[in-house]
């Protein structure tokens, strides 16, 4: 083999490792992300979305308490609940309300956590003002394979 094919061969063996480290980076989601996805769904009334960052067995412990047999009637029946809390939102910030959901903090083993969020609500209506309100949410996660999954079906000692 000449210089000039071993070359060729070492930076198409570069650029294929580059581009594999780039799948295997898009194919992960850390449990940060995952929590904040999560409560961003919940309160954009994105029930589709809500469900497919949980595991199988916490979809599964959904749909046996709400008695639902699909994952489809399970995300109508959470698309209802969730149209009921938006519709608690308008009444209590006005129309135009907004959020902004930040990390606090993660109590993490390998592959269990618990994310903490502070979600914070403002809106304005015209006969109380402006209105701002903070809370916390604690999301628990469970990672399976390269993903972290919403889960409430564990035991976390925290």
């Amino acid at each position: 083999m000449d210089k000039l094919s071993s070359k060729k061969i070492i930076s198409i063996g570069a650029i294929a490792l580059v581009l594999i480290l780039i799948i295997n980076s898009c194919n992960s989601r850390g449990y940060k992300d995952t929590a904040i996805a999560f409560t961003k769904a919940w309160l954009d009334g994105n029930a589709k979305k809500m469900v497919s960052l949980m595991s199988d067995d916490y979809v599964d412990e959904f749909m046996e308490k709400s008695n639902e047999s699909t994952k489809k009637t399970l995300i109508n029946t959470l698309k209802k609940d969730l149209e009921g809390l938006q519709e608690n939102f308008v009444s209590s910030y006005g129309k135009k309300w907004k959020y902004e959901v930040q990390y606090i903090d993660a109590i993490k083993d390998d592959d269990v956590c618990i994310v903490t969020l502070e979600v914070t609500i403002k809106g304005k209506k015209w006969f109380s003002g402006n209105k701002k309100e903070s809370f916390s949410i604690d999301v628990e996660l469970i990672k399976k394979g390269k993903k972290w999954y919403v889960d409430g079906t564990q035991n976390i000692n925290a």
